[in-house]
């Protein structure tokens, strides 16, 4: 069955005894599509994918349309234009040191996201927790929403991201595996940024785990892809393993 690529508005999050809020946010709107040939209606894997600054949903989405395995790809639009595209949070390239609204940017596309991935897994056919990847900003947002939503995703794979520290989680109880890539000539999103980042996860007990790309700069070259179709694979394939929830 060929791949159906939808944009969609996320409907209000809302109960009919409680109107939305004047001052409520606009639902964020995002680009839906099946891999590997699944029919729409299946009961499938779910991967929020988020772009970088600069970039739209069906730009980004490609780098995951022929990914081999049965999934449900949702990529949802930032809500700022930014030039020919969208951006998420505001932000100063390269990003190194203090930016005014950076962390406030962060957490409230944070709070969004979390909310469209557990809507979506309630209002779709879907079999286990949520997978996040992105790039650059997607990348930040990924390790973000691993870091305060570690009861949604199962996993997250961050590429060329990297967290302020004030937002680096607290010794807990995580439950997403995080596969994270970049490159080591990255000069936007230093790779040393994700190291340090990396180096408090794994010592505060998370399944987490850095993939550098020798010479790679801020980009997902083909071999870079291929690790990532990889990670995503194997896990989608765990999701895959657990029964989707029986219907009310």
């Amino acid at each position: 069955m060929p791949t159906r690529i939808l944009l969609l508005t996320l409907l209000p999050l809302l109960t009919l005894a409680r109107p939305a809020a004047a001052d409520a946010p606009p639902p964020l709107q995002f680009v839906e599509f099946t891999t590997a040939g699944a029919a729409a209606d299946a009961p499938l894997p779910l991967i929020i994918a988020i772009h970088g600054l600069g970039d739209r949903p069906e730009r980004f989405g490609a780098l995951l349309k022929d990914l081999p395995v049965p999934a449900r790809v949702v990529v949802p639009r930032a809500p700022a234009a930014h030039g020919r595209g969208y951006s998420w949070f505001p932000v100063r390239v390269p990003v190194a040191g203090p930016q005014p609204g950076l962390e406030d940017g962060l957490r409230a596309s944070t709070t969004r996201l979390a909310a469209l991935a557990r809507h979506l897994s309630t209002t779709r056919p879907t079999v286990g927790r949520p997978i996040v990847t992105g790039f650059s900003q997607g990348g930040m947002l990924s390790f973000a929403l691993a870091a305060a939503h570690p009861d949604v995703f199962a996993a997250a794979l961050p590429i060329a991201g990297a967290l302020p520290k004030s937002m680096w989680p607290a010794k807990g109880a995580p439950t997403t595996r995080v596969r994270a890539f970049h490159g080591d000539a990255d000069r936007v999103i230093a790779v040393d940024d994700a190291r340090d980042l990396m180096r408090h996860l794994t010592a505060n007990g998370w399944d987490a785990t850095l993939g550098t790309f020798q010479g790679v700069g801020h980009a997902v070259p083909p071999m870079m892809r291929a690790s990532l179709h990889a990670e995503l694979a194997a896990a989608v394939r765990r999701a895959a393993l657990v029964k989707p929830a029986a219907a009310p």
